[in-house]
Protein backbone atom coordinates (compact mmCIF):
# COMPACT_ATOMS: atom_id res chain seq x y z
CA UNK A 1 0.00 0.00 0.00
CA UNK A 2 1.34 3.43 -0.92
CA UNK A 3 0.36 6.62 0.87
CA UNK A 4 -0.14 9.69 -1.34
CA UNK A 5 -0.77 13.33 -0.44
CA UNK A 6 -3.60 15.29 -2.02
CA UNK A 7 -3.73 19.08 -1.51
CA UNK A 8 -7.49 19.45 -1.38
CA UNK A 9 -8.56 16.33 0.53
CA UNK A 10 -5.65 15.46 2.82
CA UNK A 11 -4.16 11.98 2.61
CA UNK A 12 -5.14 9.44 -0.03
CA UNK A 13 -4.11 5.80 0.03
CA UNK A 14 -3.12 4.04 -3.18
CA UNK A 15 -4.10 0.42 -2.64
CA UNK A 16 -2.41 -1.89 -5.13
CA UNK A 17 -3.23 -5.54 -5.67
CA UNK A 18 -0.69 -7.85 -7.22
CA UNK A 19 0.17 -11.52 -6.97
CA UNK A 20 3.44 -13.36 -7.23
CA UNK A 21 3.50 -16.67 -9.08
CA UNK A 22 6.70 -18.65 -8.87
CA UNK A 23 7.62 -21.09 -11.58
CA UNK A 24 10.61 -23.41 -11.72
CA UNK A 25 12.91 -20.77 -13.14
CA UNK A 26 11.21 -17.42 -12.66
CA UNK A 27 9.00 -15.28 -10.49
CA UNK A 28 6.15 -13.33 -12.12
CA UNK A 29 4.21 -10.45 -10.56
CA UNK A 30 0.65 -9.95 -11.80
CA UNK A 31 -0.60 -6.43 -11.12
CA UNK A 32 -4.39 -6.60 -11.25
CA UNK A 33 -5.94 -3.54 -9.62
CA UNK A 34 -5.34 -0.22 -7.91
CA UNK A 35 -7.70 2.16 -6.14
CA UNK A 36 -7.31 5.54 -4.45
CA UNK A 37 -9.19 5.93 -1.19
CA UNK A 38 -9.22 8.27 1.79
CA UNK A 39 -9.44 5.35 4.22
CA UNK A 40 -6.66 2.87 4.76
CA UNK A 41 -8.73 -0.32 4.47
CA UNK A 42 -12.05 0.34 2.67
CA UNK A 43 -14.69 -2.44 2.72
CA UNK A 44 -14.66 -2.94 -1.06
CA UNK A 45 -10.92 -3.68 -1.02
CA UNK A 46 -11.50 -7.30 0.11
CA UNK A 47 -13.94 -7.81 -2.80
CA UNK A 48 -11.33 -6.48 -5.24
CA UNK A 49 -8.76 -8.88 -3.80
CA UNK A 50 -11.10 -11.83 -4.35
CA UNK A 51 -11.85 -10.73 -7.92
CA UNK A 52 -8.15 -10.37 -8.59
CA UNK A 53 -7.45 -13.85 -7.24
CA UNK A 54 -9.96 -15.24 -9.74
CA UNK A 55 -8.33 -13.29 -12.59
CA UNK A 56 -4.90 -14.70 -11.75
CA UNK A 57 -6.21 -18.26 -11.35
CA UNK A 58 -7.96 -18.15 -14.71
CA UNK A 59 -4.91 -16.65 -16.43
CA UNK A 60 -2.44 -19.15 -14.97
CA UNK A 61 -4.72 -22.08 -15.84
CA UNK A 62 -5.04 -20.86 -19.44
CA UNK A 63 -1.29 -20.37 -19.66
CA UNK A 64 -0.56 -23.86 -18.35
CA UNK A 65 -3.09 -25.38 -20.76
CA UNK A 66 -1.43 -23.57 -23.66
CA UNK A 67 1.97 -24.89 -22.61
CA UNK A 68 0.64 -28.45 -22.30
CA UNK A 69 -0.97 -28.26 -25.76
CA UNK A 70 2.21 -26.87 -27.30
CA UNK A 71 4.34 -29.61 -25.71
CA UNK A 72 2.01 -32.40 -26.85
CA UNK A 73 2.96 -32.03 -30.52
Amino acid sequence: MTKKKCRSNGTLFLLEIFFCVEDESEQILYFTRAILKQEKNPPEFERLIQESEQIVLMYTMKTRLSILKANSF
